[in-house]
């Protein structure tokens, strides 16, 4: 009844603002902080993004001013023979059906060798085997945070069992204690006890048996004197002592029995951790989600944003709005042709500078060539 009264009287207090709820103030804490962190980290990424964008925006202004580069790949036979003309290749297909589609198959064959030695020049398989190993990755860890992190995976892995081992300790200490104790007070403390009052007993006792008998004496005395003093014999009275009577019986003290704790319910305990963690179990697992689903929009959208922008310069070189230039790569080229056009020989000069090395091969040398070259690759590539 009184516990109910103080919690009354606390409530009263609180909503008239004489006592702080500590657990108010607590939690408005929390939430200041975590304001705080937030509009950090919401901070930090618009400065990255503003970079990012800065960055981007001065790569396709200065692509724009300076001009698109497009590599023109040649081949080494290109001024051996002209390729046949459309003409040529009608009668071609007119005469025999099976050139045809010969012609046809080889296309396709040189189209998929064309297509195979750029896929392996390129990038494209290692990069298709670490997006799909970074896929599995995500999805593994997405399937883990998921599926492990609730209360039944921690029930299970003894999570709660050790949070309650501490007070399942305890319990057993203090009630253990408490036999110790109760144990100790009747087989030492009782006795000695025991023993001291029997002891005070006896001294009590031994003291008015003393004072009895001194008594006892003082009253023979007094009768003595009285009866000297009456000439009479028989007129004599004699006076009887006032003793004391103390019987006391030894100490009889009961045995005590201890009363062990047990409103503790280790169960309940557990089930009630169970309960209110699990909100903080979820709030965890969502934030880790939250924050893989956000960097896996962040990267998608990069990735869209690159494509997009792909796209967009495709379009515009193939409209001819923006300036291109193009780089023609010549593995070699005739002998006559050289002398023709007044041209070194590109090993001549690696050979004037001291020989091929590794660094020099790997680069591509730019020379001004004749429009020649251009008119022939362009009339090969129509």
């Amino acid at each position: 009844m009184e516990e109910m009264v103080d919690e009354q009287r606390e409530e009263k207090l609180e909503k008239e603002g004489k006592i702080k709820n500590v657990t108010s103030v607590y939690d408005a804490e929390v939430f200041i902080v975590t304001k705080k962190a937030v509009w950090g980290v919401i901070v930090v990424i618009d400065i990255l993004f503003l970079i990012y964008r800065g960055s981007k925006t001065y790569q396709i202004a200065f692509k724009l001013m300076q001009g698109s580069e497009e590599t023109v790949n040649h081949d080494e036979d290109e001024f051996e023979e002209k390729p046949p003309t459309i003409k040529q290749r009608g009668a071609r297909l007119v005469r025999r059906i099976l050139d045809f589609l010969a012609m046809r198959f080889l296309k396709f064959i040189i189209f998929c060798k064309a297509l195979h030695k750029r896929i392996m020049t390129t990038n494209m398989v290692p990069m298709c085997i670490i997006i799909a190993v970074y896929a599995a990755g995500l999805f593994l860890v997405i399937a883990v945070v998921y599926n492990i992190m609730n209360v039944t995976v921690i029930e299970e892995l003894g999570g709660y069992d050790m949070i309650a081992f501490r007070l399942d300790t305890d319990h057993r200490f203090t009630n253990l204690a408490i036999h110790d104790q109760v144990d100790f007070i009747n087989n030492n403390a009782m006795q000695q006890y025991k023993e001291s009052m029997n002891d005070s007993i006896s001294e009590y006792k031994e003291m008015i048996l003393n004072f009895n008998r001194e008594q006892q004496e003082r009253m023979e005395r007094l009768n003595r004197q009285l009866c000297s003093l009456e000439n009479d014999k028989n007129k004599c009275f004699e006076e009887l002592a006032s003793l004391l009577d103390f019987n006391l019986q030894p100490c009889s003290i009961p045995k005590l029995e201890g009363t062990h704790y047990e409103d503790y319910d280790g169960e309940a305990y557990r089930q009630r951790l169970k309960r209110e963690s699990k909100r903080f179990v979820d709030a965890i697992r969502n934030i880790i989600l939250d924050t893989i689903f956000f960097i896996v929009a962040v990267v998608l959208s990069v990735v869209v944003i690159y494509v997009l922008n792909f796209v967009v310069f495709l379009f515009l070189k193939s409209r001819g709005m923006i300036r291109v230039k193009q780089v023609h790569v010549y593995t070699s080229l005739p002998p006559e042709i050289l002398e023709q056009f007044n041209l070194k020989s590109l090993e001549s000069d690696d050979e004037q500078d001291g020989g091929n090395t590794p660094d020099k091969d790997k680069e591509l040398k730019k020379v001004k060539i004749p429009k020649v070259f251009l008119t022939a690759s362009t009339e090969k590539l129509i």
